[in-house]
């Protein structure tokens, strides 16, 4: 009996005839030959570009004021034209300038050490009201008329007009006659200090002295000055003698005065160190001036020279009548008053 293959059974049973395969070939694949890999997924859509955001509102700076040129900001200034306070770094108004001596590094024996840490505090509110910058008060020139000057007779004139006349007046004035100062200036006599002071002050310039020893012309035709100047000229080393005179009449005086001034001077120093008060004041002018000065090169100063103190009343404020001298006694006097009613 022969036995169907799987050929015959699976044709036979199908009604179909049966499959011819090529030669070498089986109907069924080996059982030890590998699967083929799966294919690879397809790698993912990149992703979209995402819309920039919108662009953020930003104000524009205020319009600077009519007829005044925007500042350009730098070290000290903020961009609105106001200046910075290089601590804080708060926008400060811009106040007067105050003119004073910085010293770079004070000695540790001076009295700045002691007020750099003090609690004087001035008030701002008053400080810019009084010293705000007004561009308008320097185009404030004053004018004033000269008066027509007649003179009822014509002299010759040498020198300036108003030497002449200031020395007409004090010949006038002391009763003395040109002799009498030609003979004291040879002989070496005394002559009113006041006399021998306002020489000095209205001698002649080296033009003017070459004038009047060229001039020879009647004397009468030269003003009482110039009269009295031309004399003076013709005595060798006139002024000279003057001032001789002047010393040997004053020295005693001088010295006098100069030992009473030492001795002031001397008292009132030591008064001064020891004074409260006057450290107070030296800490009020150096936090005022670094004040007004924020944001220049004067500003920042650690100490100053005394002669400062002579400055204070030279600054005036919008009123024309407030010295930063006033302001700085009257924020002391307030500072007092509030520590008085602590104690």
């Amino acid at each position: 009996h022969e036995f169907p293959t799987a050929e015959t059974s699976s044709s036979s049973s199908s009604g179909l005839p049966p499959l011819k395969l090529p030669p070498g070939r089986s109907a069924h694949p080996p059982s030890s030959a590998p699967l083929p890999p799966p294919p690879q997924p397809p790698p993912p859509p990149p992703p979209k570009p995402q819309p920039p955001p919108p662009p953020k509102l930003v104000r524009p700076p205020p319009a600077p004021p009519k007829g005044a040129a925007p500042k350009p900001p730098g070290r000290g200034s903020s961009g609105d034209g106001s200046d910075v306070d290089s601590e804080t770094g708060a926008s400060k108004t811009k106040l007067k300038p105050f003119f004073w001596d910085k010293m770079a590094n004070p000695d540790q024996k001076m009295v700045w050490h002691e007020i750099s840490a003090g609690s004087f505090q001035f008030n701002e509110e008053a400080m810019e009201s009084l010293f705000g910058y007004n561009d308008g008060n320097k185009n404030k020139i004053a004018q004033r008329g000269d008066s027509a000057r007649e003179s009822p007779v014509q002299y010759i004139q040498i020198i300036d007009t108003r030497k002449a006349q200031n020395l007409s007046i004090l010949l006038r004035a002391l009763n003395v006659t040109t002799e009498e100062v030609v003979d004291a200036i040879k002989e070496g006599n005394e002559l009113p200090v006041e006399l021998l002071q306002t020489l000095l002050k209205m001698a002649p310039t080296s033009e003017e002295e070459l004038k009047l020893r060229l001039y020879s012309g009647d004397l009468h035709l030269l003003g009482p000055a110039e009269r009295f100047l031309k004399i003076l000229v013709d005595i060798p080393f006139a002024f000279k003698r003057i001032e001789s005179l002047l010393f040997m009449i004053s020295l005693q005086e001088e010295v006098s005065g100069l030992k009473e001034a030492l001795s002031t001077l001397e008292v009132a120093c030591k008064k001064l160190r020891n004074s409260r008060l006057f450290l107070k004041l030296l800490e009020a002018v150096l936090k005022t001036g670094n004040r007004m000065n924020v944001g220049t090169f004067r500003g920042d100063a650690q100490a100053f020279k005394l002669d400062t103190l002579l400055k204070l009343s030279d600054v005036k404020g919008t009123d024309g009548k407030t010295t930063l001298l006033h302001f700085v006694v009257l924020e002391i006097i307030r500072s007092e008053g509030v520590r008085a009613l602590r104690l």
